[in-house]
């Protein structure tokens, strides 16, 4: 403000020097039948004046405006603000959250954003809303979806749901929203996994792979689930060299044994025992066991060999006690087994060897190892689901108790 009184101050001064030498000279002026006359200097002071006014009020009204603004923009600032926590809460928030993020959404609706769009309807996924995500996703151009993750964040979300056929209708929905996308393979996937199209699984993984789409999964895990899938289907078919052909790049205990089985029915039993032997030696799994035994005519030449490949292993100990009980050879068990249990404290081993002490009449040394099993003992290996603690009989891709994808382990 000294500022412009400063300038006023100048232009005055600049304007007095000028007219110094018309002091007598007046302007006469006709204003609407009146005749006014006015002094030069007079009329010059008073344009000065003039001027000096206008800039005042121009200035006042700037400062008005500019105060205006600062409160607009801190507002909107403020606003953006709860977005940006509401998408950081998408993530780790809780339900509770994630309602009031919709709750917000909703009060800038206004805006009619693409991103308060993307904020609204991620958070009505979270929190199962489907049909309004959808709507809101609907809503949103094509150039302005540049959320490579959001397919993968989507499927993540949906795994939470339990039930199966919501999950195939919202899956399709969205492959119809997101169907421009590339990362709407991922839809696809799922659909094609959860329908047991195997084929399409695999199509769908080489997309992935081609493009780079980022995902939940792991993919090595996943193909080779679908090639032990087709593998399946072709074996009950019948298909035996087909289904060959599909599990034969693949590695892992369940392709393996695959393998050796579609190689003992194409006549390639060596083959098969081979693979098998060669798995052992590194794997020496039950499944493994018991397949290449029922391949064999000499149960017990076989037990030798593989105990040959891998003597110190659990599985090893438990071959060779059981082809001396099957030979009532028990004294010779129960010394192959107290090795055993010198390495492993698995509760099968004590039962086993609860069973020869039986068989030997030694009744004194039930009790003892009856006490030696409650003290010492751990559960046997076997299948389990990571989740839910199922126990299958055997290797599933999916929990039949909590319908988990690739959560059957080996555990022990």
């Amino acid at each position: 403000m000294i500022t412009y009184f400063l300038i006023f101050i100048v232009v005055s001064l600049a304007c007095g020097f000028a007219v110094q030498g018309y002091e007598g000279l007046a302007l006469k002026l006709e204003v609407l039948g009146y005749s006014v006359e006015a002094n030069v200097v007079f009329v010059v002071f008073m344009l000065c004046v003039l001027f000096l006014f206008i800039v005042l009020v121009g200035r006042a009204c700037f400062a008005c405006a500019l105060c205006m603004y600062r409160v607009r923009r801190g507002s909107v600032s403020k606003k953006y603000d709860e977005v940006g926590k509401s998408f950081a809460f998408l993530s780790v928030g809780h339900v509770d959250n994630v309602r009031k993020i919709v709750g917000i959404s909703e009060r800038f609706a206004k805006f009619d954003s693409p991103v308060l769009q993307l904020l609204e309807g991620c958070a009505s996924f979270r929190i199962g809303q489907y049909e309004i995500a959808e709507k809101h996703f609907s809503l949103i151009p094509s150039k302005a979806l540049q959320e490579v993750d959001l397919g993968a964040w989507l499927v993540g979300i949906l795994a939470n749901e339990k039930s199966r056929d919501c999950k195939l209708r919202v899956l399709s929905r969205l492959c119809d929203v997101f169907h421009s996308r590339r990362w709407s393979v991922l839809f696809r996937l799922e659909i094609a996994r959860m329908e047991g199209q195997w084929d399409e699984v695999l199509t769908a993984l080489k997309l992935i792979e081609k493009y780079g789409i980022s995902h939940p999964y792991d993919l090595n895990d996943l193909e080779l689930i679908a090639r032990c899938k087709l593998a399946e289907l072709h074996y009950m078919q019948g298909d035996f060299k087909e289904g060959l052909g599909v599990i034969k790049g693949s590695s892992g205990l369940q392709a393996t044994l695959w393998r050796a089985k579609f190689n003992a029915k194409l006549n390639n039993v060596k083959r098969a025992m081979e693979e098998l032997e060669a798995c052992y030696r590194v794997d020496p799994h039950p499944d493994v066991a018991s397949l290449y035994l029922s391949m064999v005519q000499d149960k017990s030449l076989a037990v030798e060999k593989l105990n040959a490949l891998n003597p110190d292993s659990y599985m090893s100990f438990l071959l060779m006690v059981r082809k001396y009980m099957d030979l009532k050879q028990y004294n010779a068990a129960e010394k192959h087994l107290k090795q055993a249990l010198t390495q492993y404290k698995y509760a099968g081993l004590y039962g086993m060897m609860l069973e020869i002490m039986v068989r030997l009449g030694n009744l004194d040394e039930i009790e003892y190892w009856i006490d030696m099993m409650r003290k010492d003992s751990v559960p046997d290996m076997h299948w389990a689901c990571e989740k839910c603690c199922y126990a299958p009989k055997e290797w599933c891709q999916e929990c039949d108790e909590c319908e988990g994808f690739n959560t059957i382990k080996w555990r022990g």
